[in-house]
């Protein structure tokens, strides 16, 4: 009997999607009120780190970044291979799409570091693939989920569709081996409509929880370590929000990013950083926002503008590419970046490595290559 229940249960969680009142919070944003602020307001310091990749393997398209104690590991999503760096940027080892063999991937769809191992989502072949931090194949199993990100625990996989979904109305699914689950309808008129997610699932390290933003939208989802919605947050801004039918039509013809005016499209960035939450968004294109805020989503910083006061460098505008345990990090072309020292020059400074950066790197800086800026927040921001 007990059985039984389990299974109409089980049943019912799968066609009816088991929908349970989730914690929805609105985070109101003034914007008018953010004033200009310098980096040695919220941030600690600035390091430069330049990425030589290999020879026979260069690295093409750097997209999805993620940063371990010792190691940074990146996808060129043009070759669909993975390179793991050393915490300075020095090469280590390239994974290469080879194959649909045993221990081989085709495709990076998504791919994750957790407990020591990388995992790589393969849609093309239909697989997760194993493999420790030196790059040495573990294991692999099969996934019949086609989702755009994915994390995977030794509990549950969890897949964010946005808003492609294959086999259903909602944005996410999970799994476990006794259930599955959907959440988060999608909005009317958004179906087929996405942008590519820079960072998928992030884990807080501190609760546990896990995190994603929306591409398109103000909302972020937050997920509990069983891997089920735990709470919705949605960021105001007033006079400045965008309505989403416009929203909708200027992404459908190509002019959300010409023509988005005075208002704020989306927002660019959300990371769990410590114990806070960091976020970025722009307004007009030019106009670039920071804001921090607790675990209770209580704002403890907020600036506009950014300038550099550590080295000088003035960068278009504050557009996190990725994180790690300790602030945020930017990703710059090489040489780009020599083009900005050469137009502003350096200021030396012990909050920015810039000076023993370039006068190792000056040559390689004009070529065609990566680089990575971390900023680290200031001890009371983490």
């Amino acid at each position: 009997m007990g059985n039984s229940k389990f299974f109409l249960y089980f049943l019912i969680c799968i066609i009816f999607s088991c929908d349970e009142k989730e914690e929805v919070k609105t985070v109101s944003i003034q914007v008018d009120k953010i004033k200009s602020m310098n980096y040695s307001d919220v941030f600690d310091s600035i390091e430069y780190i330049l990425l030589k990749d290999s020879d026979q393997n260069p690295l093409v398209q750097p997209y999805k970044i993620i940063f371990s104690d010792k190691n940074i590991f990146v996808e060129d999503q043009q070759m669909d291979n993975l390179f793991i760096f050393s915490s300075k940027g020095e090469f280590i080892k390239v994974l290469e799409s080879t194959g649909g063999g045993p221990g081989e991937f085709d495709q990076i769809q998504d791919f994750q570091v957790k407990n020591g191992k990388i995992t790589i989502m393969d849609a093309v072949l239909g697989k997760f693939i194993e493999f420790d931090q030196n790059g040495k194949f573990l294991s692999e199993r099969r996934n019949y989920t086609t989702a755009e990100n994915f994390l995977s625990t030794s509990g549950f996989d969890l897949y964010f569709f946005n808003n492609l979904p294959s086999d259903s109305s909602y944005n996410f699914l999970v799994k476990n081996d006794n259930i599955q689950k959907y959440f988060v309808p999608l909005k009317q008129g958004y179906s087929g409509v996405s942008l590519t997610h820079l960072n998928g699932f992030m884990e807080s390290m501190n609760s546990g929880m896990y995190y994603i933003d929306l591409p398109l939208s103000y909302n972020v989802f937050e997920f509990d370590k069983n891997g089920w919605l735990n709470s919705e947050i949605t960021f105001d801004f007033g006079t400045y929000n965008l309505d989403p039918q416009k929203r909708l039509r200027m992404k459908e013809d190509g002019s959300f990013y010409e023509n988005i005016g005075n208002v704020v499209g989306m927002l660019d960035s959300f990371f769990p950083i410590g114990e806070n939450f960091v976020t970025t968004f722009s307004k007009n294109g030019d106009e670039s926002y920071l804001l921090i805020y607790d675990k209770q989503f209580n704002l403890l910083f907020s600036g506009a503008n950014l300038k550099n006061d550590f080295d000088g460098l003035e960068f278009f505008k504050l557009f996190p590419w990725s994180y790690y345990e300790k602030g945020i990090v930017l990703k710059l072309p090489s040489y780009y970046l020599s083009n900005l020292i050469e137009k502003y020059g350096i200021n030396p400074s012990e909050k920015s490595n810039l000076q023993e950066f370039y006068n190792t790197n000056k040559e390689l800086l004009k070529e065609d290559m990566s680089v990575f800026v971390k900023l680290k927040l200031r001890d009371e921001f983490l």
